[in-house]
């Protein structure tokens, strides 16, 4: 069951060094050894033998496969090689702001978990067969309606929503962004009165401008998480990882599919509230001060593929 698998994870990170808990499959590691030569470039931890918990801009669930692939604005340069197809666990990929060439390769329609893709801000193109949003014998419809949405060169392809704008600073949403902003001493592009998702750094946006995706993993943050992030009805990605963040883990963030806090200073105990996101595949509180006992009820997330928490007493 993938709830046991998730156990087996932690009681592995329990007993230890994270280095040995997450290998990468075979052929994930070989996946990220092709992009490393495409593209001229060397990732921490993209090594023969290296593993995901320690990797940098990758996640994987608890049999070493790929889940996400974040490589925003990492000076990237070359085209994108076949073999991601064999990323086929991938439900997160973000090439946003690189100087990316070529067509999407084809064989990422078989992607059929893929939910969330980025390749704005590039020269990426789609693939010719999605001009017209024409899905190939077993390709991911799901694929099509994205690409479609950040590719220029699908403009005449059935009208999908394109990335919206995030709404006015009265807003909610947008009130938010410039709570978090003072909370942590730290100003981002785009998180300013009449920003919008379109140009906001760091953050995603569905059609009708609610934050879904939050990315700061390594931004020196300092202070804690606003309890006003329950607030984000629509947010499911939560990437707060290698920051400096202290205080608890606010409650009643009930729609997360990925939450990653780890490797901050956060103290207090695990938060009941997590047992009860449903949908919540990832989740990573390691290298915290957190205290007590983890809910028994954990074991019932059905959905959750990867668990890394501290071994706390």
């Amino acid at each position: 069951m993938i709830w046991l698998g998730a156990l087996l994870v932690l009681t592995c990170l329990a007993a230890v060094s994270p280095v040995r808990c997450v290998p990468f499959a075979p052929s994930q590691l070989q996946v990220l050894l092709d992009f490393q030569q495409a593209w001229g470039r060397t990732f921490a931890g993209w090594v023969t033998g290296g593993n995901c918990s320690t990797a940098t801009q990758v996640k994987c669930d608890a049999q070493g496969m790929l889940t996400s692939m974040d490589l925003h604005n990492q000076g990237l340069s070359g085209s994108i090689p076949s073999t991601i197809s064999s990323m086929v666990s991938l439900t997160y990929l973000s090439f946003e702001l690189n100087n990316l060439t070529g067509h999407l390769p084809p064989t990422m329609g078989s992607l059929t978990r893929l939910s969330y893709l980025n390749i704005s801000d590039t020269k990426i193109m789609c693939p010719p067969d999605y001009s017209t949003c024409v899905v190939p014998q077993n390709a991911s419809s799901a694929f099509c309606s994205m690409c479609t949405s950040f590719c220029a060169t699908c403009a005449e392809a059935p009208a999908t929503a394109p990335p919206s704008s995030a709404p006015p600073s009265s807003s909610p949403q947008m009130k938010l962004l410039l709570d978090f902003q003072q909370a942590w001493g730290r100003t981002f592009v785009g998180w300013v009165a009449g920003g919008n998702c379109s140009t906001a750094e760091y953050v995603e946006c569905d059609a009708q401008g609610m934050v879904t995706s939050i990315f700061l993993e390594f931004q020196g943050l300092t202070g804690s998480i606003p309890s006003s992030i329950s607030s984000m009805v629509s947010l499911t990605h939560l990437d707060l990882y290698g920051n400096d963040l202290s205080g608890s883990i606010p409650s009643g963030i009930a729609n997360l599919l990925d939450l990653s806090l780890g490797n901050n200073a956060l103290t207090g105990s695990f938060p009941s509230s997590i047992a009860s996101m449903s949908g919540l595949t990832y989740l990573d509180l390691r290298r915290n001060a957190l205290t007590g006992s983890i809910p028994s009820t954990i074991a019932n997330m059905s959905n959750l593929e990867y668990l890394s928490v501290p071994s706390w007493e």
